[in-house]
């Protein structure tokens, strides 16, 4: 838009412009000026013009249209000398008659308007010459403009190849030093990131070449390749500098801070075409070097990638694989993020557990987002960057199963750590948390903010340091659960819920604090206690949980408290292991209201071996068919087959045949058994599906729905999709649901029940007052088919 407004501007003034180049010298202006004015003249007294003054007007116009303000002076002279002669009495002086003077009066005033247009007319050449001076400025400020943009790169602002080809003469005859850089993985972060992110880590890059090379010596030469031309430097002087440009490189989120591939010549430019050999070799050698870091990566890569295919290390593979990282970061290690300590193996291949894994940015505390304890929890990778004094830490934190050498296993994350500036310095002694703040602080960060004991992180830490501090003492480890606890919030209200656990906390920490132990809580209803074996009495937790439960008793819900405890055999196992072991006996009795207390034996170990055996298999037995549908017949009043229930049975490649209490459970606790249900009722209606042109076209399939369904997948989309997708009536399939997973969230559970029977599905209320009496809520389910356990109604009777 700018070169067409200048171009319009200069049309505009084009006629101005010309004039000006006709401008001669003032003697010239002058004499052509009297020329051509005494050429009228002649003209006019010769023809006997009667009107001679528009003649020598037009003269005069001329004259200060070609010659400007001077030749129109002169031609206004001469054409007054004339008018005088012209009106005088024959053709002498003027003779002053009235008419005579009337018409000189009239010329006078023709030739004063001439002059005053001979002035406009001088006045708009100033302006023109002066705009178009003007003009002529701004178009050379666009060309330089212009210029500029043409050698710069619009992005990073450095030079780009146009700059580079006429910078050529510049860099002759010098001695130079060529540099070819490269972004390794630029084309990733593209196709994650966005573009956006990827133009960002470009500028940056292009910024941080400018300050350390000078602009005027970096050159974008492509894409993300950069190009450093600099004729007062050597290589190792380069290198130098490279080292820092790598240190202040961006940092992208999930890929940590970019890394580089350069490679570099140097040579005396005699002429353009060694320049372009010098380019050529840097380019070469740069390759080769970003060759040789995706062959590392893809090594480090390789070994990650066994890492995480894996289901457990032992502890020699964990060493050999921190062994293989280790040439590649700056510390390598495996830790326990639930007690913050660093799992050192020996040479022996023995553990210990004695520092503290935050040490390595001396650092006295745990840290507020620790990604291996997220890790740790998600089972995923997770990194972050942890700043001190001017250090990065970026850490990256890969979840792995660790098996011991007594066969014990636990959860631990490997840490793969690069610094920024230095190593590492890794402190042997634990720093203590003096300085963790005051005393307020200190108590809100080691304990729950509802029931005040000991949150869990800190009772995991003080219950090593207590195990560490006694070494010749045996320790008893005690979990708790209170059953059905979500229908306690669900019924009377989260205040009553939090006056349970606040109960439940006060009761448990006095046991503890009379044995000498420690209490802490380890989320929602679930507690643990360390108690000395010598201090520790079963019977005290019986009577909690019996004075709980006259303490909360209603109408509507029987309160029970379960423990499962674990005498530790080993004091190097994990204080998390331990809660689990512990948490193992409990799961053994959890649905059951005579039993308060489990203790945890090898036949429960043997059960934990099950539970991870079914949970590594259970992917491959799904994709394998190893789950088949057993059909169970309903029989009607008549002793007539109306239908039939859906079951399941884990028939394994060597024949053996898992019944489903062996499997169920653990899969429910796994969160998998949404996965097995699906794969169960699409045989199922599969299963309707083929006979529809049999005799058994009448018949129903019941299946079951697990609580933890409603909570996984939208199960009216489910079934609605599989009659859809079999061609199955909705009335030809009865859903089985258990009176707990109406209870979790009624709210929801009641909107799905109710859409799925609009649909024309029968749904089945199976084991109805399980585990806790509640004819009032009888009122509340919507179901077409109520199955009362037999419990129930041995304890209405």
């Amino acid at each position: 838009m700018g070169f067409v407004r200048l171009k319009i501007s200069m049309k505009k003034f084009r006629y101005k412009s010309t004039l000006m180049q006709l401008q001669v010298s003032l003697q010239k202006k002058v004499l052509f000026t009297v020329a051509i004015m005494f050429v009228l003249i002649l003209i006019v007294m010769g023809f006997h013009v009667p009107n001679p003054n528009m003649i020598l007007i037009m003269g005069l116009v001329f004259c200060s249209a070609v010659f400007g303000f001077g030749g129109g002076v002169v031609a206004a002279i001469i054409m007054f000398g004339y008018t005088l002669f012209f009106f005088s009495t024959g053709h002498s002086f003027i003779h002053y008659t009235d008419q005579n003077v009337q018409k000189v009066l009239v010329s006078v005033f023709g030739i004063v308007v001439d002059m005053l247009l001979i002035c406009q007319l001088k006045t708009a050449e100033v302006e023109a010459f002066d705009e178009v001076k003007m003009l002529s400025r701004k178009l050379q400020l666009e060309n330089q403009k212009l210029q500029h943009m043409s050698v710069t790169d619009g992005l990073t602002g450095i030079h780009n190849r146009l700059a580079l080809r006429q910078d050529y003469d510049a860099y002759l005859g010098q001695q130079v030093v060529v540099m070819m850089l490269d972004l390794n993985g630029f084309k990733a972060i593209n196709d994650t990131k966005g573009h956006r992110e990827g133009d960002r880590v470009l500028a940056a890059t292009g910024s941080l070449l400018a300050a350390s090379f000078g602009a005027d010596r970096c050159y974008r030469y492509g894409g993300d390749e950069f190009l450093v031309i600099h004729p007062d430097m050597t290589e190792q002087e380069l290198h130098n500098r490279m080292e820092s440009v790598a240190q202040a490189a961006p940092i992208v989120d999930g890929f940590g801070r970019i890394s580089f591939s350069y490679g570099c010549t140097h040579g005396v430019l005699s002429d353009p075409d060694v320049l372009r050999t010098l380019i050529a070799a840097s380019d070469e050698k740069m390759y080769e070097a970003k060759r040789d870091k995706q062959r590392e990566f893809m090594e480090t890569s390789r070994i990650q990638r066994q890492m995480m295919d894996k289901q457990e290390f032992s502890v020699k593979e964990m060493k050999t694989f921190l062994d293989e990282m280790s040439r590649n970061y700056d510390l390598a290690r495996v830790v326990d993020p639930v007690e913050c300590r660093i799992i050192e193996i020996k040479p022996d291949g023995k553990i210990s557990m004695d520092n503290r894994c935050y040490s390595i940015w001396n650092s006295g505390q745990r840290c507020l987002n620790c990604s291996s304890r997220r890790a740790c929890k998600t089972g995923r990778h997770q990194e972050k960057t942890e700043r001190f004094k001017d250090n990065d830490y970026l850490i990256q934190s890969e979840p792995v199963k660790l098996k011991l050498p007594n066969g014990n296993k636990f959860d631990a994350v490997v840490e793969l750590v690069n610094v920024k500036e230095h190593k590492i310095n890794i402190r042997t002694n634990d720093r203590a948390a003096e300085n963790v703040g005051t005393r307020a602080a200190y108590f809100l960060a080691h304990h729950d903010s509802l029931t005040h004991v000991l949150n869990a992180d800190a009772f995991y830490e003080q219950a090593r340091e207590a195990i560490k501090n006694r070494p010749e003492a045996v320790w008893v480890m005690a979990t708790s659960d209170i059953m059905n606890f979500r229908l306690v919030n669900t019924l009377f209200g989260v205040l009553k819920g939090n006056e349970i656990l606040i109960r439940t906390a006060t009761r448990l920490k006095d046991i503890a604090d009379l044995s000498g132990g420690l209490c802490g809580r380890l989320g929602g209803d679930q507690f643990a206690m360390l108690i000395p074996k010598d201090m520790f009495r079963e019977q005290a937790l019986r009577d909690v949980s019996a004075d709980l439960s006259a303490e909360f008793k209603s109408g509507m819900y029987t309160f029970c408290m379960h423990f499962g405890v674990y005498e530790v055999a080993d004091p190097t196992v994990p204080v998390s292991v331990m809660c689990g072991r512990a948490n193992s006996a409990l799961r053994t009795i959890r649905d059951d209201m005579t039993q308060t207390v489990a203790h945890f034996s090898e036949k429960i170990l043997s059960k934990i071996l099950l539970e991870q055996s079914v949970i590594g298999g259970f992917d491959e037995a799904l994709k394998n068919g190893e789950f088949k549908m057993y059909l169970q017949p309903l029989v009607g009043r008549t002793g007539q087959v109306i239908g039939a229930e859906a079951l399941v049975r884990w028939c394994k490649p060597d024949g053996t045949i898992l019944m489903p209490g062996s499997f169920i459970e653990t899969l429910e606790n796994a969160g998998l058994i949404h996965r097995l249900d699906m794969y169960i009722w699409e045989q199922a209606v599969r299963q309707l599906s083929l006979w529809k042109t049999t005799d058994k076209k009448d018949l129903t399939i019941s299946v079951n729905m697990s609580a933890k369904d409603f909570f996984s997948v939208d199960v009216y989309e489910v079934f609605t999709g599989l009659i859809e997708k079999y061609g199955v009536g909705s009335d030809k399939l009865r859903l089985e649901i258990t009176e707990t997973a109406i209870l979790i969230d009624p709210e929801h559970s009641d909107d799905v029940i109710s859409k799925l029977r609009k649909k024309g599905f029968l749904v089945e209320i199976d084991d109805f007052g399980k585990g806790y009496s509640s004819l009032g809520l009888l009122k509340n389910i919507q179901a077409d088919v109520l199955k009362i356990d037999m419990s129930f109604l041995q304890e209405i009777r």
